[in-house]
């Protein structure tokens, strides 16, 4: 683990593979079981899982030491989780489904049987029948034991609303459990051994998964396609998006998907270097000796140096028109 803290954002792609592998090792099981407590779904839960740690190892240049690997992966999970509740998928698909299964069971049958459960079976559902925001803040606080400053960092929200949730995530959870006999100043005190002892029995990060998860971003199988990438676009006389269809065909459609943003950027600075180096060889004589793109949008601003020490900068668009 103390490797995985000390990772800079300046490994080679095969030393950020192994990063994700140790990753996945020291936390696999911990963002598994957090994405559990949003989408109550095992299946989805591990799909969501191997999404996150896919999306962490596109996000390594960006870590930048101001929390921990833990916290930074917690933040990516959250954020992954709350898109998939608001996607189409969630709503049109997980919400129709419990709808019907609502509808089969009245609400004595639900009663009866939120009774005849165990102790710790009563409190793990009903912390995962609390809206969101109260879920979240209970299983960060009780389960992770993260402190309210801690959790308001997190989220971005305030620390007195976050206690305000706590306060009421405990009202809402001894109204439900009153009904069972329970008696206690907190109710929410003993979640992390509910949790344990019942819906996380089921919760389990394989090692299938992760073997999963590492053919997706195998850094030989990036340079295959970075190299196709490359071939594809010396080979062709098109340019912009007509490059990426060729790009799609040749690498194949899920290649390209899970590699996208690898092949953007790629294609963004392979493009521009070779239109600049022919504008600037063309009208200055020189090869270029430096070269800088910025993006700016669909634009790319270029200031370039060549060998004799001119320099100039202009604009580049995706279609590789020069503007000013």
């Amino acid at each position: 683990m103390d490797r995985v803290e000390r990772f800079t954002n300046h490994q080679s792609v095969s030393s950020q593979y192994e990063l994700l592998d140790e990753m996945m090792d020291c936390y696999g099981q911990a963002i598994q079981q957090l994405v559990y407590t949003y989408v109550k779904d095992y299946a989805t839960a591990e799909d969501l899982t191997q999404e996150i740690f896919i999306k962490a190892f596109k996000k390594l240049h960006t870590f930048r030491h101001q929390a921990s690997v833990k916290t930074w992966l917690f933040r990516i999970a959250m954020n992954h989780c709350k898109d998939y509740l608001k996607s189409w998928h969630y709503r049109q698909i997980v919400l129709d489904n419990d709808f019907v299964h609502n509808t089969i069971a009245n609400e004595v049958q639900i009663e009866q049987r939120f009774m005849q459960q165990s102790e710790e079976k009563r409190l793990a559902n009903a912390v995962l029948k609390l809206p969101l925001a109260y879920r979240e803040v209970v299983y960060l606080y009780y389960y992770e034991e993260w402190t309210t400053r801690e959790i308001s960092q997190m989220t971005q929200k305030n620390e007195n609303t976050i206690k305000t949730r706590l306060n009421r995530a405990r009202k809402l959870i001894k109204n439900l459990l009153s009904a069972g006999g329970e008696r206690m100043n907190d109710p929410l005190m003993n979640v992390k051994h509910a949790f344990d002892k019942t819906v996380f029995e089921r919760v389990q990060f394989t090692e299938n998964q992760k073997k999963k998860t590492l053919i997706q971003v195998d850094p030989l199988k990036q340079k295959k396609i970075e190299i196709m990438i490359l071939q594809t676009l010396y080979d062709s006389t098109k340019t912009g998006f007509a490059i990426l269809n060729d790009l799609k065909k040749r690498i194949g459609k899920e290649d390209f998907q899970n590699n996208e943003g690898s092949v953007y950027i790629l294609l963004h600075q392979l493009e521009s270097k070779r239109y600049i180096q022919s504008q600037w060889e063309d009208n200055k004589g020189a090869k270029i000796k430096y070269y800088h793109i910025e993006n700016k949008g669909r634009k790319r601003l270029v200031e370039i140096e060549n060998e004799e020490g001119n320099k100039t900068s202009f604009r580049l668009d995706w279609e590789g028109g020069l503007r000013g």
